[in-house]
């Protein structure tokens, strides 16, 4: 009998151990027990909804960004109470979001029974545009216990310039988020454009380089240098902490083949060679018989995309479309205005737009087949380049001439500065401007006549 009760006591504690072993492998999935005995639920996307509510600030008192947690109707009362002189929180349509609903108009939809089972999240932007707007990407718990709110902000191309602030309200399940309302602002960051902004506290974000607030200065690089282009028009648009800014001229300042005022910049003739254009089977660059001058265009930004135009002098008027590959191009023979027309993708840089900029280029003769005693240079005021031609041996034989022949007084010389310059066969230099009307040179200056200043334009205005 005792052999028999021993047995089975035996063969219970053998069932007992088996039925625990078994037990304690079963696997959990879904949730997990806290220290305080409150189910959790483990990683992993949180169910939410979202209402966007545009509340600016009639005055100052509110920082942003901010976030906070409302866990019950008092809570929410209390926080009307607080802010409802500093932000809109009043009942009336603030924006174009489809709902018609205010926040008090929202809010009265959160009672004792709505806390009871969720919780909200208060997250307040502000922006420097009421056209930017906002849409909540995924609420997402962390393995470290961290709610992670991902906002996504959309800038249009053209905005109005008025500042906006936004409460973005999330309703979130206490089961589902695992966190105590009164703990979760220290588990909780918030991020925009993938840009951390809340992490228990608001992050300043770090600076973006500043964007250009009108189109980059263009350049030509020669065989003989890099000179200015000179800007038209442009429509621009820039990014100021977070407004949008349109800067925008249609002043082209510039006629084909009226860019008297431009600076013309010549390539020398032993600088020519054979224009290459892209094969139309092949795409490779191949030559032509044309002759032209290498030139290849720089900027403060490189744009995305550069088209170019060329008018010949005496052509009236008539552009001829210029191929300008990854900023190169051949500028041709003879004297022309060079259009550029320049334009920046929204990618993100912070600015964008386009603009036209020009250039007189002069593309060298033979100078072989010219003879002459002087050599014309022209230097604009504070210019960085100048046009050297060589007048025929007539024209030079009367610019030696004229020149020589008025006096010159040491007593009196003006401090503007020459617009052309006279190097004769002696090697003697004298300044000439036309509009003021005199010359100058190391013996001094001169008072010119009026026929002396038209023969000097006749001359000087066949070249440059």
């Amino acid at each position: 009998m005792k052999k028999t009760m021993l047995w089975t006591v035996v063969f219970c504690l053998l069932m007992a151990l088996l039925t625990g072993c078994q037990q304690a492998d079963e696997p959990i999935f879904n949730q997990e027990e806290s220290t305080t005995g409150q189910t959790q639920q483990m990683a992993g996307p949180v169910t939410y909804q979202a209402k966007y509510i545009r509340t600016n600030a009639a005055r100052d008192g509110v920082s942003f960004p901010s976030v906070q947690v409302i866990g019950s109707r008092q809570e929410l009362t209390d926080y009307y109470d607080s802010y409802k002189d500093i932000l809109d929180l009043e009942s009336r349509q603030p924006h174009d979001d489809g709902t018609g609903d205010g926040f008090l108009d929202v809010c009265d939809g959160y009672d004792e029974s709505f806390f009871a089972e969720q919780f909200l999240v208060f997250v307040l932007l502000e922006e420097g545009s009421g056209s930017v707007s906002h849409q909540v990407r995924s609420v997402e718990k962390r393995e470290d216990g961290v709610l992670a709110v991902s906002i996504d902000k959309t800038v249009p191309e053209a905005g109005t310039c008025d500042m906006a602030q936004w409460h973005i309200i999330l309703e979130l399940r206490r089961q589902e988020a695992g966190q105590d309302p009164d703990t979760l602002h220290t588990h909780l960051q918030v991020f925009a454009d993938e840009q951390l902004i809340w992490n228990g506290e608001p992050v300043t974000p770090a600076k973006p380089a500043p964007a250009f607030t009108a189109p980059p200065e263009g350049f030509l690089m020669t065989p003989l240098g890099e000179y200015p282009l000179h800007m038209g028009g442009y429509s621009w648009l820039w990014e100021e902490d977070g407004r949008i800014c349109q800067a925008v001229t249609a002043d082209q300042a510039v006629r084909p083949l009226d860019g008297a005022f431009l600076q013309a910049v010549v390539i020398d003739g032993e600088f020519a060679e054979s224009v290459y254009i892209p094969d139309p089977e092949t795409g490779e660059q191949v030559p032509t018989n044309m002759m032209g001058y290498f030139a290849k265009l720089n900027w403060q930004a490189q744009p995305d995309s550069v088209t170019g135009t060329w008018w010949p002098e005496g052509t009236g008027g008539m552009g001829e479309p210029l191929d300008v590959t990854d900023g190169c191009f051949y500028a041709r023979q003879g004297r022309g205005i060079y259009e550029f027309v320049a334009t920046w993708e929204n990618n993100g840089a912070g600015y964008y737009g386009t603009a036209n900029y020009y250039a007189c280029i002069i593309g060298g003769e033979d100078q072989s087949a010219q003879s002459g005693d002087a050599a014309v240079t022209l230097s604009s005021r504070g210019g960085t380049c100048a046009v050297m031609a060589q007048p025929t041996a007539e024209d030079g034989d009367a610019l030696t001439e004229l020149l020589k022949s008025v006096f010159y007084n040491p007593n009196f010389v003006c401090k503007c500065l020459p617009e052309y310059t006279v190097e004769l066969e002696d090697g003697s230099a004298y300044g000439v401007h036309l509009s003021e009307g005199y010359a100058r040179c190391d013996a001094g200056q001169a008072n010119l006549t009026e026929q002396q200043v038209e023969k000097l334009r006749q001359i000087i205005e066949k070249y440059l």
